[in-house]
C-alpha cells in the first residue's frame, strides 16, 4: 500500500484524540441514570461502573464456584478436572450466551448497513 493509502485507510492521531474523548464523554453519561438514555452505550458497557461491578461480581461468582468444587473434592480425597471445570462453565453459561446474541445482532446490524450502502452505491450508479 501506498502512503496515501494507508494514510486514506487509518484513523489519524488528531481523529483518535477525538474518538477517545467522544467514548470518555459517553462513558461519563451512561454513568449518569438521567443522561444515559440520551446515547448508544453498545460496546461500552464493561467501561461504566456498572458494567465494571457487574463484571467483578461475576469474575467473583466463577472463582467461588471452582474454589467450592475444589475445597469438595479436597475433603474427599478425589480431585477431578472435568468437575472444576465444569463448576466453572455452568457459572459463565449465560454470559457467553447472552454475549453470542448480542454479536448475532451487531452482525445482523452491520449487514443491514452494508446493504443499504450497496443500495443507495446502485442508485446513485443509475442516476449517473
Amino acid at each position: 500500500y501506498s502512503m496515501e493509502e494507508k494514510d486514506a485507510t487509518w484513523y489519524s492521531k488528531r481523529e483518535m484524540h477525538r474518538v477517545r474523548y467522544e467514548m470518555i464523554v459517553s462513558v461519563r453519561l451512561l454513568n449518569n441514570q438521567r443522561l444515559a438514555t440520551l446515547i448508544d452505550s453498545r460496546g461500552l458497557e464493561g467501561m461504566t461502573q456498572a458494567g465494571w461491578e457487574s463484571r467483578n461480581r461475576h469474575k467473583r461468582l466463577v472463582r467461588n464456584a471452582v474454589f467450592v468444587t475444589q475445597e469438595e473434592q479436597r475433603l474427599n480425597g478425589h480431585f477431578d478436572e472435568d468437575a472444576t471445570r465444569i463448576a466453572s462453565e455452568t457459572v459463565t453459561m449465560l454470559p457467553k450466551v447472552l454475549s453470542s446474541e448480542n454479536g448475532t445482532y451487531d452482525c445482523q446490524q452491520a449487514l443491514n448497513v452494508y446493504k443499504e450502502d450497496n443500495v443507495l452505491m446502485a442508485l446513485l450508479n443509475r442516476v449517473q
